[in-house]
């Protein structure tokens, strides 16, 4: 009985182990999407366009996949290495980020396209691309609410960031602040950051003057000097 005790005892370890590895990696996202749903003034559009500000390819389905995946990950490494396992802390926790990532994905997908459409319906056709300050001024002056225009600026990015007389002109016609401040916030569509310019190449070119010294005397190299004087000599012939 002891044994059975035992044996059951040891294989009850490890799946408690899983069991308490899984819920702490998946109750920060559960209480991230818990968040997201609960905070009033704020759509999911603009919660997930805060984070997600700087990406603009993909849909929100695969962005939150691919950020869940990432925030799971460490989460569940960082509970499973208390647990004596990261590894598989890491696998659980992309897993159950991934999961959590996609569904919000799919809800903002299907809330962005209804605000679409609703865009669409009262102004009487489609706005694609950039938004413009015209664009903003027209979908104002149309009834369209603030949000609609905020989640449709954080959709589609900007053609370029208002100017001060631009600014100054929205406000006078009754665009809302918050609007405004999404335009000034909002990513610019088509820029891209301009390389590093290359360090300047410098040539140091040194020139050498004329010689001040006098003439340069040449050297001319001389044999063995004899010495002037009168040599005897003999030979003897036939």
């Amino acid at each position: 009985m002891s044994a059975l005790s035992a044996s059951s005892t040891g294989c009850q370890g490890p799946s408690r182990q899983m069991q308490g590895v899984w819920r702490a990696a998946s109750f920060p996202l559960c209480l991230w999407l818990q968040m997201m749903r609960t905070m009033s003034g704020l759509t999911w559009p603009g919660l997930l366009g805060m984070v997600l500000a700087g990406c603009s390819a993909g849909s929100y389905a695969e962005r939150g996949m691919g950020l869940g995946a990432g925030i799971g990950g460490v989460t569940g490494a960082l509970v499973g290495s208390q647990h004596g396992n990261p590894v598989a802390g890491a696998a659980v926790g992309a897993a159950v980020g991934a999961a959590t990532g996609t569904v919000v994905g799919h809800s903002i997908d299907d809330e962005v396209a209804a605000q679409e459409a609703q865009l669409a319906d009262q102004l009487g056709r489609s706005l694609s691309g950039p938004v413009t300050k015209d664009q903003v001024i027209e979908m104002n002056s149309a009834g369209v609410e603030d949000s609609v225009i905020i989640a449709h600026i954080r959709s589609h990015g900007v053609r370029r960031k208002p100017r001060v007389e631009e600014v100054i002109s929205m406000s006078k016609q009754g665009v809302g602040t918050e609007v405004i401040k999404a335009m000034e916030g909002a990513a610019v569509a088509g820029v891209r950051p301009r390389p590093p310019a290359r360090p300047a190449v410098v040539v140091e070119e040194h020139y050498h003057g004329p010689w001040w010294g006098g003439p340069r005397r040449a050297y001319r190299s001389y044999g063995r000097r004899r010495r002037p004087g009168v040599r005897w000599g003999f030979s003897f012939g036939n």
